[in-house]
């Protein structure tokens, strides 16, 4: 018993998770978006291309006391863009709001009547809308 535990430990040790990279905040919504830079990509991004993108948002947690995560996706989206060197201005990026993800734009007063406390995304929100992100 004890062999095979001293081999899966080192199994979990060694596996490529516990030497990944911990990401990178920003630099375009500094607070959320987390993304990692990929030095060797598959794809060169194209100098000047205008990169148009539209999110189409439909899920939401049920735990209404978290961050809506498909908001922080585009944030991530912004940030690794812009990690890879491609400025703010050739980025024009569009999210429509569906569903129960609409609970994720309520303004703090109303999400407190609704759910009993401050709306969790109404942050993110305001720093993607400040980013030039149409919703």
């Amino acid at each position: 018993m004890p062999a095979r535990l001293i081999v899966l430990l080192s199994l979990i040790f060694t596996s490529p998770s516990v030497f990944a990279q911990a990401g990178n905040m920003g630099p375009i919504v500094t607070d959320y978006g987390r993304s990692f830079f990929v030095e060797d990509r598959d794809v060169p991004l194209v100098d000047g291309h205008q990169y148009q993108v539209v999110f189409e948002l439909v899920n939401y947690s049920m735990d209404m006391t978290v961050i809506n995560r498909d908001l922080d996706r585009v944030a991530r989206f912004l940030n690794a863009l812009a990690g890879q060197g491609v400025p703010l201005e050739n980025m024009d990026v569009v999210v429509v709001v569906l569903g129960r993800t609409l609970m994720s734009l309520l303004n703090d007063e109303a999400y407190e009547e609704k759910y009993g406390h401050k709306n969790p995304s109404l942050d993110l929100v305001n720093q993607l809308a400040e980013a030039g992100v149409e919703i």
